[in-house]
């Protein structure tokens, strides 16, 4: 929580086949297979979820509005097989961050991809 309120909660996880992760967790999905995102987010209504893939905004996951104060929100990403991590952000209805979530990572426990 950036701006230091204790009624604020990011939780983050991803789920392929039966496994599940939080976030820091690895997760290995093959090329094609779609992972499951969660995020539970309490005290941000009004704001927006934002993901991240390997620090960069993705069009395969749009933010999501928080419409009250306790949400779930799910989205789906499918892997190309390859090391990838991503992650949440929480910004508030004027924009600004408010929480930041650690990633989960895929694949990083595969052979690194070759240059």
């Amino acid at each position: 929580d950036l701006t230091g309120s204790p009624n604020r909660m990011l939780d983050f996880s991803a789920e392929a086949d039966s496994s599940n992760i939080s976030m820091g967790g690895i997760l290995f999905a093959h090329n094609g297979q779609k992972v499951s995102l969660k995020i539970h987010v309490i005290g941000c209504d009004g704001g927006e979820a934002r993901y991240f893939v390997d620090g960069e905004s993705s069009p395969a996951l749009p933010p999501q509005l928080i419409a009250s104060a306790d949400q779930t929100l799910h989205a789906a990403w499918t892997s190309d097989g390859d090391r990838h991590w991503i992650r949440v952000e929480v910004h508030d209805a004027s924009g600004r961050l408010i929480l930041l979530g650690n990633p989960v990572y895929v694949n990083w426990h595969s052979p690194a991809p070759r240059s």
